[in-house]
């Protein structure tokens, strides 16, 4: 059931970013694989964990520059976005497993 939930939810989340990245795209012919955006290493991952965890939301203006730097291989950009899109994932897990008890 739990897994069902898990599966559900990751679906779910999949389907949002596929239509987030849709909508971004203004002119698919001038796009390149420059403009793809690079998978998250688990080194990364780790490191972006680690940083959120070290300087949480009352650290300050500077927050996410500190984060960034944590990460050295991502801008603060992309380490915002990636934080963004683990918060939805887990909103939607937990969305799906509350669904599954009822």
């Amino acid at each position: 059931m739990k897994q069902m939930a898990n599966k559900n939810a990751f679906e779910k989340f999949e389907q949002s970013v596929q239509k987030t990245k849709k909508a971004d795209i203004s002119n698919p012919s001038e796009r390149s694989d420059a403009d793809l955006p690079k998978a998250w290493t688990s080194e990364e991952q780790k490191s972006l964990e680690q940083a959120l965890k070290s300087y949480p939301k009352d650290y300050g203006a500077d927050r996410w520059d500190k984060i960034a730097e944590a990460v050295p291989s991502r801008t603060k950009k992309e380490c915002m976005k990636r934080y963004k899109e683990i918060v939805e994932l887990i909103k939607a897990k937990k969305a799906a497993q509350a669904q599954a008890k009822k």
